[in-house]
């Protein structure tokens, strides 16, 4: 189990199983932290109980689950898929050797056609109860999900189409394409949630949203 954790270290994330802000404390409602790895293969993701290392449950349903993000504030689940058939994977980042980058990389589902109108799917799924909520189609494969600090929006990169997606949280749209620089690869928000920052692996730049 330590060695399935550590080989997708880049794609779990941890989040409250009930409702309260993301480090906040209270003695009524304790958290109960859990950590969801995205197994892009097997699609689904995996539900880990920290304190005692064993896999608790799963999602299903996402097909090619690859970014993933939480909203705990509403107990949600962002899961991106990397179903393109035959889009051309992000650049293997500097320090990670060709082995590890593979496995963070899953093999491409054959259900999509590589075009300019190819897409995949955000999943939106209740974590309580690991219900899929809606699926949202999305202008290509989806690397990373981050949150914006609001709770309010999702954001997804497309390396194969040189953009961001941002979705609405509140109607579960999809609400703007932005274009970005090549190969946008992960994405971090300022605290304010009007500013995001996407780091671009094809030509080495970071652009500011």
């Amino acid at each position: 189990m330590r060695n399935l954790i550590r080989a997708l270290l880049l794609g779990l994330f941890t989040v409250a199983s009930l409702p309260v802000e993301a480090g906040s404390a209270s003695s009524q409602h304790p958290a109960s932290p859990k950590v969801y790895v995205p197994i892009g293969d097997a699609n689904q993701v995996l539900v880990i109980d920290p304190k005692t290392d064993k896999i608790i449950g799963a999602v299903s349903g996402t097909d090619a689950a690859h970014g993933l993000a939480g909203v705990p504030v509403r107990d949600l689940l962002i899961v991106g898929s990397y179903a393109e058939s035959d889009a051309t994977g992000p650049a293997k980042p500097q320090g990670i050797s060709e082995d590890e980058h593979a496995s963070h990389h899953p093999k491409k589902s054959k259900n999509l056609v590589n075009t300019k109108d190819s897409k995949s799917f955000v999943t939106i799924v209740k974590a309580a109860d690991r219900r899929v909520l809606r699926r949202i189609a999305v202008p290509g494969a989806v690397h990373h999900v981050a949150i914006t600090p609001d709770g309010l929006n999702a954001i997804v990169t497309h390396p194969n189409s040189n953009e961001i997606g941002v979705i609405d949280l509140r109607t579960f749209q999809l609400k703007k394409r932005i274009l970005t620089g090549d190969t946008p690869n992960y994405v971090v928000t300022a605290p304010d949630s009007n500013t995001v920052y996407v780091s671009n692996a094809g030509n080495n730049t970071v652009s500011e949203v």
